[in-house]
């Protein structure tokens, strides 16, 4: 053989290995893509679930809380002037009584929410 036959064959080997390197690197490349794309999408689900279950649990915990404070002597005591401002408001509507009824019942709702029974 001569020498430019063995040149030839050097670069067909050459450009036949780098190419199935570079085919093989490729393969691999979307492999483990597609399996880090499973792995996020059960991450995903995951924190998707354990935040509805916080979110469940913290709904739950405020939903006690403003049970516990409704049956609260505060609590019974600023609902009762709600509903009996509230009542007025029904049998007499004047303004007095309009104003009256918001700032008691929004009282009791902040009282519910925050605690805080401040006027």
């Amino acid at each position: 053989m001569k020498e430019l036959d063995y040149l030839w064959l050097f670069f067909v080997i050459a450009a036949g290995v780098t190419t199935g390197n570079l085919l093989s690197n490729w393969i691999t490349t979307r492999i483990a893509a597609y399996e880090l794309e499973e792995a996020a999408a059960v991450m995903q689900q995951s924190l998707t679930e354990q935040k509805e279950r916080l979110e469940a649990q913290t709904a739950e915990r405020h939903e006690q809380t403003r049970e516990q404070r409704a049956s609260s002597a505060l609590g019974r005591t600023i609902e009762r002037a709600c509903r009996d401002w509230r009542q007025a408001h029904d049998q007499t509507p004047t303004y007095t009584t309009q104003t009256e009824t918001q700032r008691h019942c929004g009282r009791y709702a902040r009282y519910l929410d925050t605690g805080v029974a401040g006027e």
